[in-house]
């Protein structure tokens, strides 16, 4: 459960990415793979599309495996955080069971349309303004935002 929670966090974390003008325009892709106490595997694939150095689009894909017995349980408890996702603009997620003890979800975030007002009201209690991270800035850029993911793990080029 705590390692689902993380993930949630991790997704919910590049929700919170906006951008900052410069003149560098591409694609960062970042990727981990992580091993939990019970030897369960997740995977994790970050595409940041930026312009001008500004973050505009984000695609995160997370393979999680899980025990068997408790699949159902890790899918009811991610499905409706994805669900409250699906009502912010700007928002994309689909998810899905993979065999069984996989889930995958894939999340989707263009920032020309998302409203962190939007995302607030959609997670009430689950949403924190109390974390200080780079995602509290107004601005990110793509520098920015692959040195917090290279500091959280993840492999970037």
């Amino acid at each position: 459960m705590k390692k689902f929670l993380v993930v949630t966090l991790s997704i919910l974390s590049c929700i919170l990415l906006v951008g900052c003008t410069n003149t560098k325009s591409g694609t960062l892709n970042c990727t981990k793979t992580s091993t939990d106490e019970d030897g369960y595997k997740t995977e994790e694939i970050l595409k940041a599309t930026y312009e001008n150095n500004k973050v505009i689009k984000v695609e995160e894909t997370s393979i999680e495996e899980t025990d068997p017995d408790f699949i159902n349980f890790s899918y009811v408890i991610l499905s409706g955080i994805f669900e409250k996702l699906k009502n912010v603009d700007g928002i994309n997620v689909d998810y899905s069971k993979i065999d069984n003890n996989k889930i995958k979800s894939v999340m989707k975030i263009d920032y020309s349309k998302f409203k962190i007002e939007s995302l607030k009201e959609a997670l009430g209690d689950l949403y924190s303004d109390d974390s200080n991270t780079i995602y509290k800035k107004a601005n990110v850029n793509i520098t920015d935002f692959k040195q917090e993911y290279e500091k959280n793990g993840y492999t970037c080029n």
